[in-house]
């Protein structure tokens, strides 16, 4: 009975350590952010109902999308656009546009984000705030952007 007891020990203890070794290796690659599914994801641009981003660029703390309004009637976008980066709120400074239906036009946003970097991938969560032409309410176009800094 005393050598059951002793090889179902070496077995537990044996591959425990492996097992925790496995963990060990795996909290060192998430740590170094090697397990990190943006970095596998593609750029990305989506917006919400009617309204198309065609491109998408972020260089030197400036986002610039080009859109396109799907929209029948003509949309007017105002400057105070919210922009959440990584989850963190931050202030963009932007032009505000005007574009008849099926036109395209490049909205431009001074970002001001304190950590920027370039060639880092960054995931913002934008609002873009809107009213459509003879109406006074104001909508709002939500979306992602997956994108790499230039």
């Amino acid at each position: 009975m005393m050598k059951k007891g002793q090889a179902v020990t070496e077995y537990l203890s044996t591959y425990g350590f492996m097992f925790l070794a496995v963990l060990i290796g795996l909290g060192v690659l998430s740590y170094a952010g090697l397990l990190d599914v943006d970095r596998l994801r593609p750029q990305a641009c989506e917006l919400s109902f009617d309204v198309t981003c065609l491109d998408f660029v972020l260089v030197d703390n400036s986002l610039n999308l080009s859109i396109r309004n799907d929209f029948p009637v003509p949309i007017i976008t105002v400057s105070d656009i919210q922009v959440f980066v990584q989850g963190e709120s931050v202030t963009p400074i932007c032009n505000s546009l005007n574009l008849a239906p099926a036109q395209t036009g490049i909205l431009s946003c001074a970002l001001n984000m304190p950590q920027y970097r370039t060639n880092q991938r960054y995931r913002l969560e934008v609002g873009i705030p809107f009213t459509q032409q003879n109406s006074p309410n104001q909508h709002v176009i939500t979306g992602h952007i997956h994108l790499l800094s230039q």
